[in-house]
């Protein structure tokens, strides 16, 4: 079979343009990655392939009238960039959600170093958004309170059936003064666990 009669007909021309510029000359040869196009595997499905296309060159370098066709099948890279894609997403309604809300909220590392913090939570405590960012929990926590609650963090971590913790403990504010808060923490676990 000739590569035409297992390429997309619909995206053939595209396709042609390149080798046909390749072939006489006016394109440079190389990876053309940035193409995604069609080509029917032997069961009949449709697979997405990249190519790279280069003049066939004998011993001495000199042409020798053919092309090297090398194609790369990108299913798995399409299915990862749709998956990053809708991750995106929802982490951009998690955002737009958690700065629209009337309580304090966090997102934390294990360790419980805040990675984003809302404008609510910021209000609350008394610091701008970046004073937050990669300051931990402990440093906000007041200190007869930052054992329980460091210890509330660790059972989240280390227990894989538990999903959310809750305590009342204190917090200390840029400006010192102490304020009780209901501190309930979740965790967001990865398929593995």
């Amino acid at each position: 079979q000739t590569f035409q009669q297992i390429s997309d007909p619909d995206e053939w021309a595209g396709y042609d343009v390149v080798r046909s510029g390749i072939y006489h000359g006016d394109l440079s040869p190389g990876g053309h990655d940035d193409v995604v196009f069609h080509v029917r595997a032997r069961d009949g499905r449709w697979v997405p392939v990249t190519s790279y296309l280069a003049r066939d060159l004998d011993a001495d370098g000199n042409w020798n009238g053919g092309l090297l066709v090398g194609l790369r099948d990108v299913s798995e890279l399409r299915r990862e960039q749709q998956i990053a894609e809708q991750e995106r997403a929802k982490a951009t309604r998690l955002a737009l959600s958690m700065d629209r809300a009337a309580i304090g909220m966090a997102i934390t590392d294990l360790a419980g170093v805040f990675e984003y913090v809302n404008p609510a939570l910021t209000r609350m405590l008394g610091y701008r958004q970046e004073e937050l960012v990669g300051r931990a929990l402990r440093d906000v926590t007041h200190p007869e309170d930052r054992d329980p609650t460091e210890a509330l963090l660790q059972r989240l971590v280390a227990d894989g059936d538990v999903e959310s913790l809750a305590i009342r403990g204190r917090c200390v504010t840029a400006a010192g003064d102490t304020i009780w808060v209901d501190l309930a923490v979740g965790a967001a676990r990865a398929d593995d666990g």
